[in-house]
């Protein structure tokens, strides 16, 4: 299984990684899945003078203008983004 997510969302790498293991642990089904984490650096917009820059952690400061209105640009959800299943 293969998920991917960026550091602005509400969970880590971590917290992610134990959840599955916990969940893996009592099923048969998922004995012996495998979970690959893909983290993508957060990118955020400017609300006020609309530049695009990386983040990694909240407040983050526009580099342009110094603001503290942004939006991500990329999701902060964690997406699916594929899996693979044995015979």
């Amino acid at each position: 299984m293969t998920i991917r997510f960026n550091a602005l969302t509400s969970h880590s790498a971590e917290h992610v990684q134990f959840s599955f293991d916990l969940v893996k642990k009592d099923s048969r089904l998922l004995k012996n899945a495998r979970l690959e984490l893909n983290e993508v650096e957060p990118t955020l917009r400017c609300g006020k003078c609309r530049q695009l820059f990386r983040g990694q952690h909240l407040p983050e400061v526009c580099p342009k203008c110094g603001s503290l209105e942004f939006k991500p640009v990329n999701s902060t959800d964690l997406v699916l983004e594929g899996f693979e299943t044995g015979k």
